[in-house]
């Protein structure tokens, strides 16, 4: 099945069990990628978003919170939500980040925190010294992302892999992996999506 949404066609394909989505707080607008996860951990990168707004108001947390509350319409016709989700970004909007998190908790949204690549362990034990008190989990941003480098040069549909809508722009995929200087995306898919 499809769904359409903003003029765009999201396929949720039949592989996707779960999704989850990936926040991000910049200096004025909050990005948010939508991600479903299959057997052998493979991906599908399925929605971007940038949502524009004062950040300090009350508006663009509410649109942040709507894509998040979104259903996407699966393959077999099942209604899929957003299981999890990882809010990090820029320090001067962590106070906003952590508010957020409070609000939303019970849905399993979680505040995440980049930390020194000095640090050993890709995950840390979370920490609630802020003025929410919510759990801050802190994440090796450097590991993590060479991870998805290396996924992302895997050329078939084998474990671990990552597809990515055909259609996206490469600027976009470029962005994703700032430290990756000549990523190769293949364009060959049946169902829209490119590895």
């Amino acid at each position: 099945m499809k769904i359409q949404k903003n003029e765009q066609i999201i396929w949720i394909p039949e592989g996707v069990a779960i999704l989850t989505a990936g926040v991000e707080v910049k200096n004025n607008r909050i990005e948010v990628e939508i991600v479903g996860w299959g057997s052998e951990e493979k991906s599908w990168s399925l929605d971007y978003k940038v949502l524009k707004d004062n950040l300090t108001g009350r508006d663009i947390w509410e649109q942040l919170d709507n894509v998040l509350l979104t259903p996407y319409e699966h393959e077999t016709s099942v209604l899929l939500k957003v299981a999890t989700t990882c809010i990090g970004g820029e320090d001067r909007h962590f106070d906003k980040i952590c508010r957020f998190v409070k609000e939303t908790q019970k849905r399993r949204i979680w505040a995440v925190k980049d930390i020194k690549e000095s640090e050993k362990v890709i995950i840390g034990i979370p920490s609630t010294s802020n003025p929410f008190r919510v759990k801050v989990f802190p994440l090796r941003m450097d590991i993590l992302k060479d991870r998805i480098n290396k996924r992302m040069k895997i050329k078939e549909s084998v474990a671990e892999c990552i597809y990515f809508p055909v259609d996206w722009d490469e600027k976009f995929l470029r962005m994703l992996l700032k430290k990756n200087r000549n990523p190769r995306f293949s364009k060959e898919s049946k169902h829209g999506y490119g590895f």
